[in-house]
């Protein structure tokens, strides 16, 4: 992977005064962020093309982060059982988050020293196979070359029965993923940097991709199980989805190395 990476700085060294000011004019409680637990006037907006109401001022989670955590909360035993998880390219408040549960043996890692607690690359992940009960690991594939290698990483360090979220930005106007070269990478990745640029498009086919590494997949589309009302307070997209990828138990003949990771 380029070097390039490296210039890539971590979002807590990057919040500038200009944000930190920013932060007293969305004072109010007209919205609740799920992540940092502030009540605000309003989100702010966010992106190349701005959605309003997208990103908290205060924690900087996004409507997919909030999400996450909401489904994560209601939907699995995350918050209360005694799990080991692998955060790869950990966002920043939710690392926060998961480090401070007591429950959790938490490990966050990234190819950037700057961010996680260990620096590794994703496609030659340094711990043993059948290590971890869950995977989150978001917006990071569209970065990797042998995104192939990388998913076939997560699965083996994943536990039998473990599951991990595995998020990327997806097209769905494209039936099939597009590819760009290694040199046309190369040459984007020396002035975009690989903070911006994508080594692919990824489309529908993302979920035959996690079941060729050997997950067993479902879409999840809990955001449509969410009243309106809570939807507009949290700063949540209805139509937000994502896979649930799990390690068969199959995978397994020690019935002590299954995953205590549970889905309600």
């Amino acid at each position: 992977m380029t070097p390039r990476i490296f210039d890539i700085v971590a979002l807590k060294y990057r919040i500038s005064i200009k944000y930190k000011i920013r932060k007293f004019f969305y004072y109010g409680k007209n919205y609740y962020c799920l992540s940092c637990g502030k009540f605000l006037r309003k989100f702010a907006p966010f992106g190349k093309i701005k959605r309003d109401n997208a990103e908290c001022p205060f924690c900087y989670s996004l409507e997919r982060h909030r999400f996450l955590l909401l489904f994560l909360k209601r939907k699995t035993n995350l918050f209360s059982g005694n799990l080991k998880v692998l955060d790869f390219g950990p966002e920043y408040y939710l690392e926060i988050i998961f480090k401070s549960m007591s429950n959790l043996e938490y490990f966050s890692a990234d190819i950037n020293p700057k961010i996680g607690m260990f620096q590794m690359d994703i496609t030659d992940i340094k711990f043993d196979r059948n290590t971890f009960d869950f995977i989150l690991c978001i917006g990071v594939l569209e970065h990797v070359i042998d995104d192939k290698k990388a998913l076939k990483e997560l699965f083996r360090v994943l536990k039998p029965g473990g599951y991990a979220i595995i998020l990327v930005p997806i097209n769905y106007n494209l039936n099939e993923t597009i590819e760009y070269s290694k040199e046309e990478f190369q040459k984007n990745g020396a002035k975009y940097h690989m903070y911006d640029f994508h080594v692919r498009d990824y489309g529908l086919d993302f979920e035959m991709r996690l079941k060729k590494a050997g997950f067993n997949t479902e879409r999840i589309t809990y955001g449509l199980e969410i009243q309106r009302e809570k939807r507009i307070r949290y700063g949540l997209i209805e139509d937000e989805e994502f896979y649930f990828s799990q390690k068969p138990i199959e995978n397994s003949s020690n019935r002590n190395e299954l995953s205590k990771f549970k889905k309600f």
